[in-house]
């Protein structure tokens, strides 16, 4: 899986990239053997506030018949990428689950 980071309003700093880069490469597992792209947005929005900064992270995931987005915004960007990422993973995983189903279901009608 490719990890993709993109900034706005906000510097990549080497530790944010390796924090990044760790969060969001456990989603691995969840796509094994697929060629997938993940596209991580991280954007400090600063206009309209009265006070202090809100971040928003959004994860873009592209796999061969498949892509899947997860939003979530704070005053924190850790936590908005620590929420994201579980927005991510239950998407991940109701996608795995549906393909293991689908394939268990084709071979139980090849053998009656």
């Amino acid at each position: 899986m490719e990890i993709i980071i993109k900034t706005k309003n906000l510097e990549l700093t080497e530790a944010l990239e390796l924090v990044v880069t760790k969060k969001i490469g456990v989603l691995k597992k969840f796509l094994a053997g697929a060629s997938a792209t993940m596209v991580v947005e991280l954007e400090r929005d600063n206009k309209h506030r009265h006070k202090g900064d809100v971040f928003l992270v959004e994860l873009i995931m592209t796999a061969p018949g498949r892509k899947s987005v997860a939003k979530h915004h704070s005053d924190d960007l850790l936590a908005s990428l620590a929420q994201a990422k579980k927005e991510m993973e239950l998407e991940l995983t109701k996608y795995k689950d549906k393909k293991i189903g689908e394939r268990r279901e084709a071979r139980k009608s090849r053998k009656e």
